[in-house]
């Protein structure tokens, strides 16, 4: 089992920015990154961004409509991503949208195919995540240590604290019927050392308890990376016989422009 909520990216319009910065050519960008608000009657707001101009339907084709913020509001919500939530310290109400041009995009694409060294701009795209995942993953996901931060819930200080059941554990169900008694006694075994630390604060009970945890026991972590790290984490990990690599995978298409971006020109992933 892995489960992931607050799920989101930062930093688009700086990442594709800077994507420009080697040419010089920041002119000929045609995205457009904003904040909007959930509230109807209320316009987007613009927060130190300057606008550019890109194609738009001929029926509202002039510089007038152009520069409405009702217009540019369109554009964010039929064609831009939402990407981040009071990034800004602003009300939980307003959302951070991106739209990537087809030439930004082009670009970004040809900078992703090109390799490692040309796709810096995906480092500069932040992520953050929280993820509850059995220990067994999260053994395989602490391989990725350039650009990631974990901060977990700690066993250490908490696992004494409340009554260890089936439910803290992700064990698969499509088991051999004799492994789920060997579950059951496990499980039970744990509960007995921890009321008994519990009784007699013996940390002798403790140490038993750490050292006899299974690996399916579920942890919480906030995560944060990047576009690159997660790229690298999609290509090495899809076809791992863990299906927990399989959902993590899965849930990354939710991100901004995922599939043009983290997933672009890899082969045999699975959506």
């Amino acid at each position: 089992m892995i489960e992931i909520t607050n799920l989101e990216a930062f930093n688009l319009e700086g990442a594709f920015r800077g994507l420009r910065n080697p040419m010089n050519s920041w002119d000929k960008s045609d995205s457009i990154f904003g904040f909007e608000t959930e509230e109807t009657d209320k316009d987007l707001i613009k927060v130190n961004i300057d606008w550019v101009k890109v194609d738009v339907p001929e029926e509202v084709n002039s510089q007038e409509y152009f520069e409405s913020v009702k217009l540019r509001e369109m554009w964010l919500k039929h064609n831009g991503r939402k990407y981040g939530s009071n990034s800004l310290g602003l009300t939980p109400n307003y959302f951070q949208y991106a739209y990537i041009g087809p030439v930004d995009m082009g670009l970004a694409q040809r900078m992703i195919s090109a390799g490692a060294s040309d796709r810096k701009f995906l480092r500069q795209i932040s992520v953050c995540m929280d993820i509850d995942a059995p220990l067994l993953w999260w053994k395989e996901a602490d391989q990725y240590r350039i650009a990631t931060v974990t901060n977990s819930c700690s066993t250490m200080h908490k696992l004494a604290s409340t009554p260890i059941t089936r439910e803290c554990f992700s064990f698969s169900k499509d088991l051999p019927m004799e492994c789920f008694d060997v579950q059951d006694t496990i499980i039970d075994a744990c509960e007995d050392l921890r009321l008994k630390y519990n009784a007699t604060k013996d940390s002798r009970y403790w140490r038993a308890l750490i050292e006899i945890l299974p690996e399916g026991w579920n942890q919480k972590r906030t995560f944060t990376c990047n576009y690159e790290t997660l790229r690298t984490m999609v290509d090495q990990r899809k076809h791992h016989r863990l299906q927990e690599w399989h959902d993590f995978i899965s849930e990354l298409h939710k991100l901004p422009y995922a599939d043009e971006l983290i997933f672009y020109g890899l082969e045999g992933v699975k959506d």
